[in-house]
């Protein structure tokens, strides 16, 4: 990667990541919360938070650039994941693709 220029959007810098469909059932499965609470309440992965929430519509939309940039500092931080999970968690499905290798981190955001 190039330093970023900050006279040009971050998106058209940097592009790993991928688009999720929006779930109203479960708004922010797989997202993250923007809050102002002092504490998020998260639960496991902090995938779900009790606190209330809104589901902003087109054309509201958060830019979330998962893997960027994708560099050796990233890849590795991402596949050391999957070494923390409990086999609980493995078990029942939760986390498991922080179990994905590098090629297969590859296929998925580049």
């Amino acid at each position: 990667y190039t330093n970023l220029r900050y006279g040009i959007p971050l998106v058209k810098q940097r592009y790993h990541g991928r688009i999720i469909p929006p779930n109203p059932p479960a708004p922010y499965y797989g997202g993250r919360l923007i809050h102002h609470y002092s504490h998020g309440n998260y639960w496991a992965g902090r995938h779900w938070s009790p606190h209330p929430f809104i589901i902003y519509m087109y054309p509201a939309f958060i830019l979330k650039f998962f893997y960027s940039p994708w560099n050796t500092a990233m890849k590795n931080r991402k596949l050391q994941i999957g070494s923390t999970l409990s086999k609980h968690s493995i078990q029942r499905g939760l986390g498991t693709h922080h179990l994905a290798t590098l090629d297969k981190l590859e296929k998925n955001y580049i």
